[in-house]
């Protein structure tokens, strides 16, 4: 085995978050590395219909995603890209993104 192989072994490289946000925030960022990659393997293809219905697929996930984090989480997006809860301004409530520990 090269030292390579033995440094970035597959489950060094596993990321396994203990926590139901971690999770979440998980299924996030798989989703829109997906999004970002079918983006732009469509900017080169866009008559690929595979991967159009591919992207929505994908594009749906992450909205499924996000407003599951939202409803159990807060907020994950500024810039009125997250809407605010009816009681109050949902960014004061919970720890701050740099308070959570996701392990």
């Amino acid at each position: 085995m090269d030292t390579f192989s033995e440094t970035f072994s597959e489950t060094s490289l596993a990321f396994a978050p203990q926590s139901e946000e971690g999770r979440l925030l998980q299924q996030i960022n798989e989703n829109q590395f997906a999004a970002v990659e079918l983006q732009l393997y469509l900017d080169t293809h866009p008559e690929d219909l595979g991967a159009i219905a591919m992207y929505n697929q994908c594009h749906a996930d992450l909205i499924r995603c996000l407003r599951d984090y939202e409803s159990r989480c807060g907020p994950l997006l500024s810039y009125g890209l997250s809407a605010s809860p009816c009681h109050g301004w949902g960014w004061l409530d919970g720890p701050w993104p740099w308070e959570t520990n996701f392990s």
